[in-house]
């Protein structure tokens, strides 16, 4: 009798031991401006868990050849290096159009899983409303001692326009924002609305939208060359206010993925 539960105690301690070994605490990273440093060991998997659906992981293609990546559709991505490399930039894009910057390279790293967050901000206090003095007044003498105020104008920003217009693209149409731009019936213009640098790009307009005065174009570009084209919108030329990039690095030869750009302009 006594052999027996001593057997049994110790299956079970060995139960428990087993469970506590194979618990995986996951190390938060806050996400924020600066790229996120990645260190992968050679042969082992890394799990890394965004806040948000991933819709694309565009990797330098030294990278990632030595890469094995799986990605999950809830926003999780599986890397294991195939063999030592140096850092090298990745960008992750969400649903939502957020770019986020990784550095990945081989090291040591003890972290199995990797959860990115976005900051917190503190709960901000709510001051207390300001009594009217005038609210039992009738409107017309109200507008005599108060004024009339004027209606104001809800404006959007640069960034604004550009996730709207991405958002037509890249995810369902339950998820675009609320603006009220109209859509602009697009014409073949007479000279192009930009120019980038030598005829391995071909730019296609896609839609255009008007917004306070301000119009937001999608244009596709696509890389007609047979290699991989580096692509920086900072070096695109033309009569816009702002520019926004659904890819930055490279432009990979028929690439299953939309490429996009966002042009904000006055015309």
């Amino acid at each position: 009798m006594y052999n027996t539960l001593l057997k049994s105690c110790l299956k079970t301690c060995a139960v428990i031991s087993l469970l506590t070994v194979n618990l995986v605490v996951a190390k938060d990273v806050t996400i924020t401006k600066a790229p996120i440093d990645i260190r992968l060991p050679v042969g082992e998997e890394v799990r890394l868990e965004f806040p948000e659906t991933i819709i694309n992981l565009n990797i330098e293609p030294e990278v990632d050849s030595k890469l094995k990546v799986f990605i999950k559709p809830d926003g999780t991505v599986f890397l294991t290096a195939k063999e030592p490399f140096s850092k090298g930039r990745s960008l992750a894009t969400t649903a939502k159009g957020e770019v986020i910057i990784l550095d990945i390279a081989t090291g040591r790293n003890s972290d199995k899983v990797i959860k990115l967050n976005h900051k917190v901000d503190a709960p901000t206090v709510k001051k207390p409303e300001k009594k009217d003095p005038y609210k039992l007044m009738p409107a017309f003498l109200k507008n005599q001692y108060q004024g009339v105020e004027a209606k104001k104008v809800k404006t959007y920003s640069y960034t604004d326009m550009a996730a709207f217009a991405m958002q037509h693209y890249i995810g369902p149409s339950r998820l675009i924002d609320n603006l009220p731009a109209q859509p602009v019936r697009l014409r073949r213009p007479k000279t192009a609305p930009i120019r980038v640098w030598g005829t391995d790009l071909r730019l296609a307009l896609l839609n255009s939208w008007v917004l306070n005065k301000h119009y937001i174009t999608a244009i596709k570009v696509k890389n007609i060359s047979d290699t991989p084209y580096k692509f920086d919108p900072r070096a695109i030329r033309g009569k816009f206010l702002f520019v926004a990039s659904l890819h930055y690095g490279y432009l990979l030869p028929r690439n299953p993925f939309l490429n996009l750009l966002m042009i904000r302009s006055e015309k």
